[in-house]
């Protein structure tokens, strides 16, 4: 039993390692990225991994170009993830219902657009990237240490609930916002 929990330890690690973020800590730490966005555009931003499952990434950035034609707030499920999750609404964009709380506050019910990550994996992003920013510095400037709860339902209809915590974001989006053409949510 021994071996089998420390090789799914080194498992996670390695694609914490992989995906080009640090083994968390007491709070994972955010980090600058180089990724791909929505569009497929090369992009930058910051990112963490969730605490409970570093298969699942937060990523805030803008596209790498210009810094201004496309801005967003991303959960990306990486492409080694064993989790299924639901299928998404049908339609002409395809939508996950999730619910989202920050810090203890009970969750509520919103939706993130979804589609295959360029690379493999899924991407599900926020509409308003701007208001959402918004509202994760808001919750890490009163509580620093709060985080971002996202409950996703698996395909198996129980719930997923991923953890991602704020802590030192307010520092990271300071330096995010510069290579954004002053990005201020």
């Amino acid at each position: 039993m021994r071996t089998s929990s420390m090789r799914v330890i080194a498992a996670a690690f390695a694609v914490a390692a992989w995906w080009g973020l640090a083994p968390p800590a007491a709070h994972a730490a955010w980090q600058s990225r180089e990724f791909e966005s929505p569009l497929g555009d090369r992009a930058t931003g910051i990112a963490v991994a969730a605490d409970n499952d570093p298969d699942f990434v937060l990523l805030i950035g803008c596209d790498g170009e210009r810094g201004d034609r496309w801005r967003g707030a991303t959960i990306l499920q990486s492409p080694a993830s064993k989790v299924r999750l639901e299928n998404p609404a049908p339609g002409p964009v395809l939508r996950q219902r999730v619910r989202v709380a920050l810090g203890d506050a009970p969750p509520v019910s919103d939706t993130l657009e979804t589609r295959k990550a360029p690379r493999g994996g899924r991407l599900y992003w926020a509409p308003q990237p701007s208001k959402f920013a918004a509202r994760l510095l808001a919750a890490e400037k009163d509580h620093p240490d709060s985080a971002l709860r996202v409950q996703f339902k698996l395909a198996s209809g129980k719930p997923l609930e991923l953890r991602f915590p704020l802590a030192g974001l307010g520092a990271e989006f300071g330096d995010l916002s510069k290579r954004c053409r002053d990005w201020q949510p």
